[in-house]
């Protein structure tokens, strides 16, 4: 609900998409990422976004590194200068996957994030459940000069997607 909610908070002409990441997806890197609605802008797809959030289970392991690095270089990739580029990762869970280099995956991250300020990718982390490794969560958002926000106990993620949302 929180997700759903923090929507309104987007302008319509910000580029949001939703981006999911388990073991066993079946797509087509490795069955770990799956775009299930790509960046576009939030007026236009709204309720596309909520619906897809609303139908969101778990489904296997979390491959967190993976999700991170390369959400963070899809970003670079397509790196808008006349808008705030960011990747926010909300996760339950520890990195689970056969990509196990958290220095190697701070390296590309921190590498990526080098050069001028006004071309700077931010990764912000969302702990969500007492499952979470909120001490890898923080690293990998410091990672990028961006922040990792601790939603351990439930009742506080809508106050933690507002703080998110304050970045932009």
């Amino acid at each position: 609900d929180a997700a759903i909610n923090s929507l309104d908070q987007f302008k319509n002409e910000d580029l949001v998409g939703l981006r999911v990441f388990s073991s066993g997806l079946g797509s087509p890197n490795g069955g770990k990422l799956l775009d299930l609605v790509p960046v576009g802008p939030v007026s236009e797809q709204r309720d596309r976004i909520a619906a897809a959030i609303r139908n969101l289970t778990p489904v296997a392991s979390t491959p967190l590194y993976t999700a991170a690095e390369d959400s963070f270089r899809t970003m670079r990739e397509s790196f808008d200068p006349a808008r705030i580029n960011a990747v926010v990762l909300l996760t339950d869970g520890v990195n689970e996957d056969d990509n196990n280099d958290l220095e190697g995956t701070l390296k590309s991250l921190a590498a990526g994030s080098e050069g001028q300020q006004n071309q700077a990718v931010r990764l912000f982390t969302i702990a969500y459940g007492a499952d979470a490794d909120l001490a890898t969560l923080k690293r990998l958002a410091e990672a990028t000069n961006g922040a990792s926000y601790d939603a351990s106990d439930p009742t506080t993620i809508n106050k933690v997607f507002a703080a998110v949302l304050s970045n932009f």
